[in-house]
């Protein structure tokens, strides 16, 4: 995974730098489905997919504890 445009729609690589660099590495990668994703920012502790994980399970405690 890795960015090609910053937030506000500008490139973030110079003009030629992702065909000559990033496009020979990404002929060799394989692509990743939606839970293979998943499952690799799990296992690798991606900061984001922690916090919405203990997010869902504090969110989860409560509904449960107040019986909504």
């Amino acid at each position: 995974m890795f960015p090609i445009q910053t937030g506000n729609r500008k490139p973030l690589y110079a003009a030629g730098e992702i065909e000559t660099h990033i496009l020979p590495l990404l002929a060799r990668a394989s692509r990743l489905g939606t839970f293979a994703m998943l499952r690799y920012q799990f296992r690798h502790q991606e900061p984001a997919t922690m916090a919405a994980l203990a997010y869902i399970v504090v969110t989860a405690a409560m509904l449960w504890y107040t019986g909504i």
